[in-house]
């Protein structure tokens, strides 16, 4: 049986993005991360395929 982890959502994700990154201030952090997902949230809209290394493909199927 597989044991099944919660989801999260963008602010979980932020959360846990902002406590492991201390190189920089938390304002800087969480500005590059709202950058990446803007990007992210960009190309999938215009319908431009997205690999993120290790991890997948974000594309949408017309």
């Amino acid at each position: 049986m597989r044991i099944r982890t919660p989801k999260k959502n963008k602010s979980d994700i932020l959360k846990t993005y902002l406590k492991s990154e201390t190189d920089l201030t938390p304002k800087i952090n969480e500005a590059i991360f709202n950058r990446f997902f803007d990007i992210l949230e960009k190309n999938i809209s215009d319908h431009i395929s997205i690999e993120l290394r290790n991890f997948g493909v974000f594309k949408i199927n017309l």
